[in-house]
C-alpha cells in the first residue's frame, strides 16, 4: 500500500495531488519508455494554488505518485519497503530539510543477486544513474506505533529486524535540473527513487547490540575495478539501527497510525559516503564490498 498521509489532509488536498502526482508519474513513464530528457519537468511540481509545496504536502503527492506509477505498470505487488533519504549534514544543508525523509520502494525497481553476482540494469531509464551505497535492514514483524503511543525505543525497533543486506541505490528523478526544485519537490518524487539492487541477506542475531556495530562496518565503491570512495555505517544518522528506529517512528506518527513499517519490509538506510557521488554511465559495472566480508558483495551493470 502507497506510503500513507492522514485522512483529513488527503481529503483537502485529493484534487490538486492528484494532479501534481500524474505530472511525476507521466515523466517516470516516458522517460523508462523512451529515455528522452524532454520528458523530464522543467520545475518542481506546485502545491494548492500553485504554491510552493510544504513537506506534509510532499508525502500527499508522494503517496499519489506511487499510486499512480504502480496502476500504469498494473503492479499488484506490495511495496518492497520503505527507503530513507537525507541521512547526512551534506544533503540536508542542500534540500534545505534539516531531517531524513523517506520514500516507498517500488517491487518493480528492485533487483536482487546472489553473493558476488551481478545485476544488469537498463541503462535508459534513469536519468542521473547517480549511484548510493547503502546497508539495508529487514523486517520479520510489524512496527507499528498506534496514536498517542510513546515513541518504539531501539531494543524494540532491533527485535523486529530478522536480516541485513547490503544495497546499491540508482537515484533517478523527474526533474530536469533536480538540484534546483527544493526538497519537497524530491520527496514527492518518490524520494528520488529509482532502484535498488539487493545483495545476498544475512540473518540478524545479537540484538541492538549487534545492529549497533554496523555503524561501523566499512565498505567500498568499486567503478570498473577501481576503488571511488570508502563509507562506514555511521555515516548514515548514525547508523543503520537509529536510521530505522527514526523511520518507525516518523511513519507511523505523520500518518497518525494509518501507516507502519510492515513484516517483509526492506529499509535502505541511507548513503554511506561522501560527495562527490558517482554517476555512472552506459557499459559500466558498479560494486560494493564490505571489510572483511561482513555483508556479502554484490553489484549492477549498465546495460
Amino acid at each position: 500500500a502507497p506510503c500513507a498521509v492522514p485522512q483529513v489532509e488527503r481529503r483537502a488536498t485529493m484534487g490538486w495531488a492528484k494532479q501534481a502526482a500524474r505530472q511525476l508519474a507521466r515523466a517516470r513513464i516516458d522517460y523508462a519508455n523512451r529515455g528522452a530528457a524532454r520528458a523530464l519537468l522543467e520545475g518542481a511540481v506546485r502545491g494548492p494554488a500553485g504554491g510552493k509545496l510544504t513537506l506534509s504536502q510532499a508525502y500527499a503527492v508522494q503517496a499519489e505518485t506511487e499510486a499512480a506509477v504502480r496502476r500504469h505498470n498494473s503492479d499488484h505487488v506490495p511495496r518492497a519497503g520503505v527507503k530513507v533519504a537525507n541521512t547526512n549534514a551534506t544533503s540536508q544543508g542542500f534540500l534545505g530539510i534539516p531531517h531524513p525523509f523517506y520514500s516507498p520502494i517500488l517491487a518493480s525497481r528492485t533487483w536482487h543477486v546472489a553473493d558476488g553476482e551481478t545485476a544488469s540494469l537498463p541503462t535508459h531509464e534513469f536519468n542521473l544513474r547517480l549511484i548510493e551505497t547503502e546497508i539495508a535492514l529487514r523486517l520479520g514483524k510489524d512496527l507499528r506505533r498506534p496514536p498517542g503511543a510513546p515513541p518504539l525505543d531501539r531494543e524494540e525497533v532491533a527485535d523486529a529486524v530478522t536480516g541485513v543486506l547490503g544495497a546499491i541505490e540508482v537515484i533517478h528523478t523527474s526533474y530536469r535540473d533536480w538540484q534546483r526544485v527544493g526538497g519537497p519537490a524530491i520527496v514527492a518524487d518518490l524520494a528520488a527513487h529509482g532502484a535498488f539492487v539487493f545483495g545476498a541477506e544475512v540473518p540478524a542475531a545479537g540484538g541492538a547490540a549487534a545492529l549497533e556495530e554496523l555503524a561501523s562496518l566499512e565498505c567500498s565503491l568499486i567503478l570498473n575495478g577501481v576503488e571511488t570512495s570508502k563509507g562506514r555505517g555511521e555515516k548514515a544518522l548514525g547508523g543503520p539501527l537509529r536510521v530505522l528506529e527514526w523511520l518507525a517512528n516518523e511513519i507511523s506518527e505523520r500518518s497518525r497510525g494509518q501507516d507502519f513499517l510492515r513484516a517483509g519490509d526492506i529499509i535502505p538506510t541511507g548513503v554511506l559516503v561522501d560527495p562527490p557521488y558517482l554517476y555512472a554511465r552506459e557499459g559500466d559495472l558498479v560494486e560494493l564490498r564490505f571489510a572483511g566480508d561482513k555483508l556479502p558483495g554484490l553489484g549492477c551493470r549498465f546495460e
